[in-house]
This record gives C-alpha cells, sequence and structure tokens, in this order.
C-alpha cells in the first residue's frame, strides 16, 4: 500500500463481534492459499525482529489470508497537522499565533511551536509558547484538534498566522 493506517487501543479487543466493548474478529479472505495477503505483521522476537520493536526498524514481515474485523469504540478523537520547518532569519522574535478557527463546545484547539538551529543539532521540545522558538532560524508548528464523543459538530482551522519581528 501506499499508506498506513496505524491505530492504538489501551485496551485488548474482545474476542466476540458486537460486544459492548472494544471488539476483534477474524476472517480468512482467501482459502485456498494465503497468498494474496490480506495483512502483514511483525513480532517482537520473532524472525530477527529487535525487542522492543520499533515500527521504524522492521524490514520485513509474515502475510496471511487472515482480514480482521475491528469494533472501536472512541471516547475521544485528535488529530493534528505538523508544517514543514519554515525558515527566518537567525534572531527571529516569534509573536502569539493568530488563529481563524471554529471550536464548538467541549472540543479543543492546541497550537505548538518547536524551534531548531541551521544544522539541525538543537530542536527544542514542543511548546505552547512560540518563544520556544525564539532566535532560531527554523520554527515547525503543530495543530491539535480534538473532538470528544458523540460531537455533532467538529472543529476546523481556517487561517494561522505567526507574525515575527
Amino acid at each position: 500500500g501506499t499508506s498506513t493506517l496505524l491505530l492504538e487501543t489501551r485496551t485488548s479487543p474482545q474476542a466476540a463481534p458486537s460486544a459492548t466493548l472494544n471488539a476483534m474478529a477474524a476472517n480468512l479472505a482467501v482459502l485456498s492459499s494465503p497468498l494474496p495477503s490480506a495483512c502483514v505483521w511483525a513480532v517482537a522476537g520473532d524472525s530477527g525482529q529487535p525487542s522492543p520493536l520499533t515500527p521504524t526498524a522492521v524490514s520485513s514481515g509474515r502475510g496471511g489470508s487472515l482480514v480482521y474485523d475491528l469494533e472501536l469504540e472512541l471516547e475521544r478523537t485528535a488529530s493534528f497537522h505538523q508544517t514543514s520547518w519554515l525558515f527566518s532569519p537567525a534572531g527571529t522574535n516569534y509573536h502569539p499565533a493568530i488563529v481563524g478557527s471554529h471550536v464548538p463546545a467541549g472540543c479543543s484547539l492546541l497550537v505548538e511551536f518547536r524551534g531548531a538551529t541551521f544544522d539541525f543539532a538543537t530542536v527544542t521540545n514542543w511548546s505552547i509558547s512560540q518563544d520556544v522558538a525564539d532566535g532560531l532560524p527554523f520554527v515547525q508548528l503543530r495543530i491539535t484538534l480534538i473532538v470528544p464523543f458523540g460531537a455533532s459538530d467538529m472543529p476546523w482551522v481556517d487561517t494561522l498566522i505567526v507574525p515575527i519581528s
């Protein structure tokens, strides 16, 4: 594939479809052969995989014809966008962000900043204060939108401006 969806659950799926908690069922997609693979997986410590398993370090996996059907009850949904590194002259003073957005009741919006030196030898931690990037030539922004379970209206961002001096 060209994209990957990673879901992290904090409780194990229950092995019963339509359970009141998170549920999982496995179905065989191709009965005669595991090819073409419907899924590929890697397990820490198995077949030469490192333990603990770091997703970016996985070089191979096992395939099979199992298709997993997941039913997840999401209590809170968070999505974020991270900009590429933006260049400003060294010594730049960043000011608070001006955000054109819609944030319904119960939802939240978080804007975070981090800065870096020319050679990226120093990269600051994410901070809600733009001052973390003051004086540094590179700045990056991350916007997180959080929506509670059952929300009927979604937050959005139309405009984001970071004034500099």
